[in-house]
């Protein structure tokens, strides 16, 4: 047997070793990273879930549900990464557009962008939520007219449109309107500049 192929064996096995060692660590982070992924949807899964009897029924209150989720800033968050999943993995979208729509002011944006959603469960939760910030909910009058542009038009050339088709654009005039008597009535204006 030759002198250098004995040496070879020992260095072939030991690269064996260390890239199974390093492959294994690999394996075990990512399975772990998914794993602390998959718990934080779940539980988010779980508060969003039970959200139904508060929309409906209004028990447990809402800021309860975000509290469960983190707090304003983590809720928001987490419902937004919720929002974010595959519909089949998220299938409470609504009630998380919902209780996102709780959060305060600063999901706005967020809000925004879900008028625009595919699901128009979804869409119309978002409106509704816009709706209900009052006249703090004059940043969202232009992304409200496009959605309600259809009706405003259908209104326009005196045509009865159904109200309940399509019903996210509905949702999104009747908060045009909700925020326009918000804007007009003083005592609904927020004390904040």
């Amino acid at each position: 047997m030759p002198e250098g192929a004995a040496k070879k064996s020992p260095d072939k096995n030991r690269r064996t070793a260390i890239l199974t060692k390093v492959w294994t660590v690999g394996i075990t982070g990512v399975v772990l990273l998914a794993g602390i992924w998959f718990v934080s949807v779940w539980r988010t899964h779980s508060v969003v879930k039970n959200c139904e009897r508060i929309r409906r029924l209004g028990q447990p209150s809402p800021e309860e549900a975000i509290e469960k989720l983190g707090g304003l800033e983590r809720a928001r968050a987490r419902l937004k990464s919720y929002l974010n999943l595959h519909r089949k993995l998220a299938t409470e979208r609504t009630n998380a557009a919902f209780l996102l729509g709780r959060c305060g002011k600063a999901v706005m944006p967020d809000l925004i962008e879900l008028l625009d959603d595919n699901d128009r469960s979804v869409s119309e939760e978002a409106a509704f939520s816009l709706g209900d910030m009052g006249a703090d909910g004059m940043e969202a009058i232009p992304a409200l007219r496009r959605k309600a542009s259809p009706i405003i038009k259908a209104f326009e050339a005196g045509i009865d449109v159904m109200r309940r088709d399509p019903f996210p654009e509905w949702a999104a005039y009747l908060t045009l309107e909700k925020i326009r008597e918000a804007k007009s009535d003083p005592e609904s204006r927020s004390e904040t500049p």
